[in-house]
């Protein structure tokens, strides 16, 4: 089943700090849900486009580090 949500979490290396809509999937297996972030008129939504286009591996450890680190 897929339910109307928001992403209501701050993330800090992310610069947007409201609340984001989502899809969200819930999975059959018990797993974790996946979190679908709703594409708006306003594509200035970092997150949503690093989401719906991809990042680069280069990207994702930047990301990590500068979350795990402060960097």
């Amino acid at each position: 089943p897929i339910f109307f949500g928001w992403l209501s979490n701050l993330i800090a290396v992310y610069p947007t700090q409201k609340s984001r809509p989502a899809d969200v999937h819930i999975q059959t297996d018990g797993t974790r849900p996946r979190v679908r972030l709703h594409r708006t008129d306003d594509e200035s939504d970092a997150l949503v486009i690093d989401q719906h286009e991809g990042i680069s591996v280069a990207r994702a450890q930047q990301l990590a580090e500068q979350s795990m680190h402060g960097i």
